[in-house]
């Protein structure tokens, strides 16, 4: 009777310990979706060097290499093809630390690299985020498959293909240091702020995004709500301080670039932001017959 008690607590101490070592649903998603990051990552780095090989790239793209080669080889002033320095085109300040990635492998289809590794570490990182979400309901029939629903509209967004198929942008770079802020600023850790700075060195349009991001902090909850409101202030103060200073020529010629909103006919020369708000006001048709023809995009 002993040798039989002792048998069976052992047989429940082993079970329990399998229980415990067997993985969660959650867990074998994690797992799988890892995987599949991986291959899509091999498929974008295939990809970039297919595009590069075959010329298929624009002039957006010479603009960056330029800079990036001049600052690699010590021009830490570096111009463009749009005959003015770099720092003006966006002010993307990202690529000086860039460059030293030059010396690891001197072809400019190291900058597309990066840009695949940034996005796909974007896509890690949310993935990532979504399973400790679905994990805290492991309990739940549905948590596993809301995990791998998200799997599938990361892995399977023919709009991320679109991105890091269109050249370089920093835009794209910009994109892992905002998912990172975004899952840090949520979770209330100080380390959010550690983010702000590499995502504002991407350009103007990256402190758009953070705007945006302090606005989604200060909506989210008490916790994130300062810190959130401050990001706001950042963002915007940022990307204003880049219009004054003539940081952005490279956003298609400033306002002017979305001069069209605002009249039936051409508008040419220069437009301030209140007659560009005014002329949207004035003909409202024209903003909604302009989204309509961008609906597949939208």
């Amino acid at each position: 009777m002993t040798q039989m008690t002792a048998v069976t607590s052992a047989y429940a101490r082993f079970a329990r310990s399998r229980s415990r070592t067997r993985a969660s649903p959650v867990q074998r998603v994690r797992r799988a979706g890892f995987v599949i990051l991986g291959v899509q990552l091999i498929g974008f780095l295939i990809w970039s060097r297919l595009l590069y090989d075959r010329f298929s790239l624009t002039f957006d793209f010479a603009i960056a290499d330029q800079a990036w080669f001049q600052v690699a080889h010590g021009n830490l002033d570096p111009s463009t093809l749009e005959n003015f320095p770099f720092w003006q085109d966006h002010s993307a300040f990202m690529l000086w630390p860039l460059a030293l990635f030059y010396w690891v492998w001197p072809h400019a289809v190291t900058m597309l690299w990066i840009q695949d590794l940034c996005v796909v570490g974007a896509e890690a990182v949310a993935f990532t985020w979504l399973c400790d979400l679905a994990g805290r309901h492991a309990g739940r029939r549905d948590a596993a498959w809301l995990a791998a629903a998200g799997l599938v509209l990361l892995a399977a967004n023919p709009w991320i293909w679109w991105a890091i198929s269109f050249d370089f942008h920093f835009e794209a770079v910009s994109i892992l240091f905002a998912v990172l802020l975004a899952r840090d600023l949520t979770s209330g850790r100080r380390r959010a702020w550690v983010w702000v700075a590499p995502l504002l060195a991407c350009g103007d349009v990256a402190g758009t995004y953070l705007a945006g991001l302090g606005l989604g902090g200060v909506l989210a909850g008490r916790r994130s709500r300062l810190p959130g409101a401050i990001m706001a202030c950042l963002g915007v103060a940022a990307t204003m301080l880049i219009t004054l200073v003539h940081g952005n020529r490279g956003s298609g010629g400033g306002l002017h670039a979305y001069a069209y909103l605002t009249a039936a006919g051409h508008v040419s020369g220069p437009i301030s932001l209140a007659a560009l708000a005014k002329g949207v006001l004035a003909h409202p048709l024209k903003v909604i017959r302009t989204l309509w023809l961008k609906r597949v995009d939208v």
